[in-house]
Order: structure tokens, then sequence, then C-alpha cells
């Protein structure tokens, strides 16, 4: 399939999506059932995610060997694990394979997740760029 023909798709799909009436927000996240599904909140909208394909993980702990390298001989941050919940506001909670959370800002860490703004109160100026500002190319995990 070429890049245009690919790109008709997407325009496609996108144009079929209907955005969901009802809207999630972290305190319902947060009543979610341990059924061993992977939930995220984002933009409002409940998102369940099916396991990673083996190429996804065997990159995951290629980044995780790095990160652990890294932290071991310069301990600036705590890295976690999946399951973790990361809540960035109201309507977007998400779950990524792992975090690392800089020891300057582990008070932001929890029993049961990961606080990136208070209470889960909307608001909050936080970007991604503000929890993750170092870029890394995915090439270097290939």
């Amino acid at each position: 399939m070429s890049a245009k023909q690919r790109g008709n798709r997407v325009q496609q799909i996108a144009a079929t999506y209907k955005r969901p009436s009802r809207l999630f927000t972290c305190a319902e996240y947060l009543h979610l059932p341990d059924n061993g599904q992977c939930y995220q909140i984002r933009r409002g909208e409940l998102i369940t995610s099916p396991a990673p394909e083996t190429v996804y993980q065997r990159i995951g702990l290629r980044l995780k060997k790095t990160i652990m390298q890294i932290l071991e001989s310069n301990p600036v941050a705590i890295m976690l694990d999946a399951p973790l919940d990361m809540v960035f506001d109201l309507q977007n909670v998400v779950q990524p394979d792992r975090g690392v959370i800089l020891q300057d800002r582990k008070s932001i860490i929890t029993k049961t997740n990961i606080q990136l703004t208070a209470d889960c109160l909307p608001g909050s100026t936080l970007t991604w760029q503000d929890v993750f500002p170092v870029g890394i190319k995915s090439s270097q995990f290939l």
C-alpha cells in the first residue's frame, strides 16, 4: 500500500470516528474492575488495549535495560514497571510500560499511582515534555 493510499485509508477511518457521548473521569477509572484488561482514559474516552506484539516487548526490554544501566551509575530517578497508572488530569489516565520519575519529583509517587496533578484536579500546566524531557530515538532499540 502506498503512502497516499495509507493516508486516504486513515482519513476514511477518521471520518467514521464518533466521539463518545459520555466522557470518563479519573474517579470512575479508579473504580474499574481488576479483570486483566489494560484500561486507560485519553481525553475522557475509556480505552482498552490488547497485549503488545513481541517486537514491542523486545524493544521495551532493551529500553528498560538501558535506563537501568543509566540509573545504576547515576541514580537521579526512580523507574517503575507496569502495571502503572499515571494520572495527568481528570480525563487522562494512562498505563505506560514503565515510568521514570526524577528523585526531586518522587513526591508524586503514591501507593496506587503517579499523580502528575494534585488529586486529579484539572488545570495543571504539566505536559508530556515535563514528564519525559529527554528524547530517545526508538531506532536505538530496534
